[in-house]
């Protein structure tokens, strides 16, 4: 920093390098620092999607692969005595649809249940349907934030996220 206020001759030019020198430093420290995460957001198109009926709630006509029914999960979060307690389950929340109150109220919820709870900034799309987008492996882990929070959720594994999304539609 010597470098830089050497080259300035006057006082106050030399505090304002420095300054902006110092707000550089910082600036570049929290990008740094940022989280990347990816998010998943369900994009639903036309004018009114209709939602699944009741008896296909296990299979999601978004999903893109269809899992075999009756092969039991290889991981231990499928068995409901495995699951990690809420207060280590982060749940990433965005609005889509939801109207302010009904978030609000669903966000108070599932910090009050225990869930470490993250806002996500508002999708583009609004859902008729609220979405559980999970990681492979834990769909145990969704069904029961589904049923602690969004009962008729549609529930959608997502391999390319590592976390649990609930984008709230208007139900």
């Amino acid at each position: 920093m010597d470098f830089v206020l050497r080259a300035v001759n006057s006082p106050i030019a030399r505090v304002i390098a420095g300054i902006v020198l110092l707000g550089l430093v910082v600036g570049a420290t929290f990008l740094l620092l940022m989280p990347r995460n990816s998010h998943f957001v369900v994009q639903i198109t036309g004018p009114n999607p209709t939602p699944a009926p009741p008896e296909s709630a296990e299979r999601s006509p978004l999903s893109q692969a269809p899992s075999p029914p009756s092969l039991p999960s290889p991981t231990p979060e499928a068995s409901p005595t495995a699951l990690p307690e809420r207060s280590k389950v982060t749940v990433a929340l965005q609005q889509a649809g939801a109207s302010n109150d009904e978030f609000a109220k669903t966000r108070d919820l599932a910090r009050s249940l225990g869930y470490t709870v993250h806002i996500l900034p508002p999708a583009s799309s609004r859902l008729d349907r609220s979405v559980i987008a999970y990681p492979p492996g834990s769909r145990a882990v969704a069904e029961r934030l589904a049923s602690d929070l969004r009962p008729k959720a549609q529930l959608i594994e997502n391999p390319s996220s590592n976390e649990l999304v609930l984008s709230l539609g208007k139900t």
